[in-house]
């Protein structure tokens, strides 16, 4: 081990693992797996360390890498507190495919020290919280929302044939298995897939009144279950066309969606943004204090936390600067054109947002806050729905991205120290429209 930088905040240090120590950890990581890999040929257990590094080589090399780093750890550390999770890469990746190939790796360990922060008397500060109190006007337009969102039908204002997207209502009858014949209207839209598709195409252009017998195969949601899957002689006679278009916000929409009345579907609506302005205001309570974390002390914080932030910050400013006329050919502001005086500020903007992360990972470790399997998959499931894809889609990326759930495990904790600071502090209760609160938040937003 090799000590490349030992600052009071930062530590750098090289470990080299030689070919013959490579080896030998690989080759054990290795057998240790044989059990969960099969190949034909081979009994359970003994596959040949060739075969098993074809398989699992890398995965091995980085069970071992991460193992080294652990083992180095209390030398490296010493008695400083960690201020992050210990960071590494190999500098010189494996590039080959055998055991044979493998020779002394180099491994940069980056160590973040905590600062030393003075206690802080959490009754000095005080925060706003917002309490949402939606106005009628937002109500209406949030039901007008929801009815938009859910289509109907009226009735054509000038007879003619059918299109796609149209309404059609029918009666169709059928017979049972028991031999009664049975009879039951509904409605569909044209082109929604409900029935075959190739059955629904035929029906474009046909006009009131048009009779159809046809054997259909059963869907599976059909309302006679004893008939779901089984090909069935239907007579449809398709009664009506009606125009598709969004519901109104009124006493049928209510109605629609299983309420008696229009005021009862009111409250729910209500109630709906007052639970989505709750939690548009605890993030908005976080983020201003947050913001008041970064202002309470003076500290000394890491060299590389600040080069970080810096840089983060230069390319918020160049997104934001694409537009202007400062902004260079590809797009993004020249955050080299800077004055002495933005320089600076962003240097200043930097620095208390440090020390707000600083404070917030202090009292992460003196609270000792954990994150559960639970919250992870509380996040995961959040993290479906917003990128539409299935929980499986992202719980298999996770597992092959250990960096992203350190990366939600640190977001739940930091969230967890928020909330428990700001119990901490004096709170005023405010209240507020529905509206009035996200532009509160897209302004808190944009300040950090």
């Amino acid at each position: 081990m090799r000590v490349l930088k030992n600052e009071r905040l930062e530590k750098e240090v090289l470990l080299t693992l030689s070919k013959s120590e490579l080896e030998r950890d690989v080759l054990t990581e290795l057998l240790s797996q044989s059990h969960q890999v099969k190949k034909h040929g081979f009994r359970s257990g003994k596959v040949p360390p060739s075969l098993l590094f074809q398989e699992r080589g890398q995965q091995a090399i980085d069970a071992v890498v991460h193992k080294a780093v652990l083992n180095a750890a209390d030398e490296i550390i010493g008695d400083k507190p960690l201020g992050a999770p210990l960071g590494y890469q190999v500098e010189n990746p494996f590039k080959g495919s055998s055991l044979n190939d493998l020779g002394d790796l180099d491994i940069k360990v980056h160590a973040v020290f905590a600062p030393e922060i003075d206690d802080i008397a959490w009754k000095n500060l005080h925060l706003d919280r917002y309490i949402p109190v939606p106005t009628e006007q937002e109500i209406d337009a949030s039901l007008a929302e929801r009815a938009r969102r859910v289509m109907t039908s009226v009735a054509l204002s000038e007879k003619r044939p059918a299109a796609m997207g149209d309404t059609l209502v029918y009666t169709m009858t059928y017979t049972h298995k028991d031999g009664t014949v049975k009879e039951m209207e509904g409605s569909f839209q044209l082109g929604s897939n409900t029935l075959p598709e190739e059955f629904e195409k035929t029906l474009e252009g046909i006009t009131e009144g048009h009779i159809v017998s046809e054997g259909i195969k059963v869907p599976g949601d059909f309302p006679d279950k004893s008939l779901a899957g089984k090909k069935v002689n239907f007579r449809i006679n398709f009664r009506e066309i009606r125009q598709t278009v969004p519901h109104q916000a009124n006493e049928a929409f209510a109605k629609s969606q299983g309420f008696e009345t229009l005021d009862a579907l009111r409250e729910v609506v209500c109630k709906s943004l007052v639970d989505s302005g709750e939690v548009l205001s605890a993030m908005v309570l976080r983020n201003s204090l947050k913001k008041q974390l970064g202002t309470l002390q003076a500290f000394d914080v890491p060299a590389s936390w600040m080069q970080s932030a810096i840089s983060a910050l230069r390319r918020d400013a160049g997104r934001k600067g694409s537009n202007s006329d400062d902004s260079t050919d590809d797009g993004s502001a020249d955050s080299s054109k800077l004055t002495p005086a933005q320089e600076s500020a962003l240097a200043e903007q930097a620095a208390a947002r440090v020390r707000a992360d600083c404070i917030i990972q202090k009292v992460v470790r003196d609270q000792r806050f954990s994150v559960s399997d639970t919250e992870l998959f509380a996040y995961a499931k959040a993290m479906a729905q917003s990128q539409k894809r299935s929980i499986d889609e992202v719980v298999g990326f996770l597992r092959r991205n250990k960096n992203v759930v350190d990366r939600m495990s640190s977001e739940i904790q930091e969230r967890k120290a928020l909330d428990w600071m700001s119990g901490q502090c004096i709170i005023e209760d405010k209240e507020i429209s529905f509206d009035g609160l996200k532009d509160l938040f897209g302004a808190a937003e944009d300040s950090l």
